[in-house]
């Protein structure tokens, strides 16, 4: 048994026991649930009865920084020649601050104190049980159902994963003691080689907190009207949560379609395992017909994903390591038995590491990601990838068909990078402002956000230390916002040396290195928007510094077409 194996059965084990308190909520909520439902259809069959109020308070109650309300009587009434009292109000006793059920009842009974008759309701056959109001509560009933959808349902879902889980490794115990130097065989689609797409959990994941999320926050529609009659600015923060749930209602409606539609694809594949270096080869079948005009890209991921925490504070963090982007033009595709067929044949990138997933805290995946645009939802799928070696340096081979991107000007015409040739000999690249428009208008929204919460922390008077620190954070995204938006980056190069210019709107120091000062040029890991990854040109200098002289590239493999042009120009 591996290390990942055994950590999985413990795993699936803790689970079982972190689901039962869970389940013991949700089922408690359920008994209330249904007793007060038994209550009040047994109450349906009771006697009215003339009853005189003789006592009635509002009991106040305190449930840590919430005030609760309870309606607290005393009343008496006859039958049958006899006088009895009672003290049940409603169908449910205890405090709560539940709508305003309590204060109202308290307004309606009140004229009947010591005064005329209210109509109880009493149990002919034991005239001792009686009640004032026989209503159902239906906001008391969706209190409780809250608890039983999510605790409940929360026990119930970690108990199905966690059987779930324990089927999943113990099959995939028994490929290991089968292909115990084969990794690429020790998952059931892996040794069949018909790969399936890997969105099934993000599906279940992103419906299920979705409607958490809805359910929890459901009751803020209701606070808020109020809360905003009172120009009370809280009620801006607490509007977010339900349109928080709104957006995620709909991430959740459209990864349903997206599965219904286009989960059935299969990968196979011609290099099984892929190398790093070498290539990926194999074809996606759809299992619909899709043309779309533009192509399919497939976007090949390596992933490291990092856990840390427990319990609460548990979080999962996944870094891009590297990157290859590759176009599949639209005459490449083919009609196969059940649909379009998607050949593949991508760069492995050298830039990521074999798969090692031993470790469940610290893992390093391959995902492919193939995505076109078409009418309704778009096509978006993602494989897990079999990449466990490295290929020979001199692996590397024209791919069987053309790139729409191979051309280093129609790549950086895309980028919306200028590149020319002057009369001199000189070479001039451009990358002119606002060149990442989408991550601007991200960065953008974020920091609105973000200074909205500066501005209600302000207006709330929050303690000092949280203001100065969040403003710190605001001064950081507006930077990179402007960055972003207003960035020009000018470089030339000829065969005495290489100058680049910039800062935003080009204002900047040109700074300038001899053919003999620059040692070589590298492609190095930049940011990472999402899901995109984007590289950056360091300059390495005689004396061992580095320098950045473009940022945000998009390949990697184009990237090192612009460094050879560099080069070339230095050396002519």
């Amino acid at each position: 048994m591996t290390k990942g194996s055994a950590s999985s059965r413990r795993g699936s084990l803790f689970l079982r026991f972190f689901a039962l308190p869970f389940l013991g909520v949700g089922l408690f909520m359920g008994w209330l649930m249904l007793s007060t439902v038994w209550d009040w259809a047994v109450m349906q069959s009771w006697q009215e009865v003339p009853v005189q109020i003789v006592h009635l308070e509002m009991a106040r109650g305190q449930r840590s920084d919430a005030t609760t309300w309870e309606v607290k009587a005393r009343y008496r009434y006859e039958w049958r020649g006899r006088l009895y009292s009672g003290d049940r109000v409603a169908i449910n006793s205890g405090s709560d601050n539940i709508g305003q059920y309590w204060p109202e009842l308290h307004a309606h009974l009140s004229p009947y104190l010591n005064g005329d008759y209210y109509p109880g309701y009493l149990d002919p056959d034991d005239p001792e049980r009686s009640v004032l109001v026989r209503d159902l509560r239906w906001g008391r009933l969706g209190f409780y159902l809250i608890f039983v959808l999510t605790f409940g349902g929360a026990g119930l879902g970690m108990l199905w994963f966690a059987r779930f889980q324990g089927a999943k490794t113990r099959e995939q115990e028994q490929l290991q003691q089968l292909y115990p130097a084969e990794p690429w065989k020790q998952r059931e689609d892996w040794a069949a080689n018909q790969i399936r797409p890997s969105s099934g959990p993000i599906l279940v994941i992103s419906m299920i907190f979705a409607f958490f999320w809805n359910l929890v926050s459901a009751p803020a529609w209701f606070f808020v009207p109020e809360l905003l009659a009172k120009r009370d600015l809280k009620g801006l923060l607490v509007a977010i949560f339900p349109l928080v749930g709104v957006g995620l209602a709909v991430w959740a409606a459209r990864s349903w379609v997206r599965w219904r539609r286009f989960g059935k694809a299969r990968l196979q594949l011609k290099t099984l395992p892929a190398k790093i270096g070498g290539f990926l080869q194999g074809e996606i079948d759809t299992h619909t017909m899709l043309l779309p005009p533009e192509g399919f890209t497939a976007i090949l991921n390596c992933i490291r994903r990092r856990t840390s925490g427990s319990g609460k504070n548990r979080s999962t963090h996944e870094t891009i390591l590297a990157q290859e982007e590759s176009p599949i033009p639209l005459q490449l595709l083919r009609r196969g038995v059940n649909g379009t067929i998607i050949p593949l044949h991508i760069p492995v990138p050298r830039g990521g590491s074999p798969w090692d997933d031993t470790n469940p805290s610290d893992q390093t995946l391959w995902r492919l990601e193939v995505r076109a645009e078409v009418p309704g939802v778009d096509y978006l799928v993602h494989f897990e990838i079999p990449v466990f070696s490295y290929a020979p340096a001199q692996s590397h081979q024209d791919p069987p068909f053309p790139r729409e991107e191979s051309d280093l000007q129609s790549f950086a015409s895309k980028e919306k990078i200028r590149i020319s040739s002057e009369p001199g000999g000189e070479l001039r690249i451009v990358a002119p402002m606002a060149r990442r428009l989408g991550a601007a208008l991200g960065l953008t929204a974020f920091t609105a956000i973000w200074s909205g919460f500066l501005w209600f922390m302000l207006a709330q008077k929050a303690p000092l230390i949280f203001s100065l620190l969040f403003g710190f954070f605001e001064l950081i995204l507006i930077v990179a916002t402007l960055d972003l938006w207003f960035t020009r980056t000018v470089i030339t190069v000829d065969t005495h040396g290489l100058r680049r210019r910039s800062g935003l709107f080009g204002i900047g120091r040109t700074k300038t290195w001899t053919r003999d000062n620059i040692k070589s040029f590298h492609v190095e890991r930049g940011m990472q928007a999402g899901n995109k990854l984007y590289q950056t040109i360091k300059l390495h200098t005689a004396q061992g510094s580095k320098k950045s002289l473009l940022r945000r590239i998009s390949s990697r493999r184009h990237a090192e077409q612009l460094i050879a042009r560099l080069r070339a120009h230095l050396q002519t």
